[in-house]
């Protein structure tokens, strides 16, 4: 399942009424139960060449997250934000669950990542 955030879904409406909208990059994180994971070396990974310009998005290159110095606990679903910290989410999609435990690099392979416009909320 992949979705579209309520700010995105606006920023695209606006445009529809001749408000300009660009995301200044893309960056995907990592999350559980729609909350951001955390810990030791945990970082967004900038995606913006990595993902096709067709529907549904993939991605085209494996995306690697940096290695984890310590625990950053599970996962199931990764978001694409417009910034590397803060900033706003802007699609998401499930992954297949799992746990980062200390001294393990996350690897998204190719074609893991398929996001449409549908519908779901980021929790705060």
């Amino acid at each position: 399942m992949s979705a579209i955030t309520p700010y995105l879904e606006g920023k695209w409406l606006g445009t529809l009424f001749g408000i300009p909208y660009s995301a200044p990059g893309l960056w995907m994180g990592l999350t559980h139960a729609s909350m951001e994971i955390s810990g030791a070396n945990y970082k967004r990974v900038d995606v913006k060449g990595f993902l096709t310009r067709n529907s549904p998005i993939t991605n085209t290159d494996k995306i690697a997250f940096p290695i984890s110095l310590g625990p950053w606990g599970d996962y199931n679903g990764a978001y694409v934000f417009d910034a590397p910290q803060g900033g706003n989410a802007l699609l998401c999609g499930d992954l297949p669950p799992d746990e980062v435990k200390p001294n393990r690099r996350v690897v998204i392979y190719p074609g893991t990542i398929n996001l449409s416009l549908c519908y779901r909320e980021l929790t705060a």
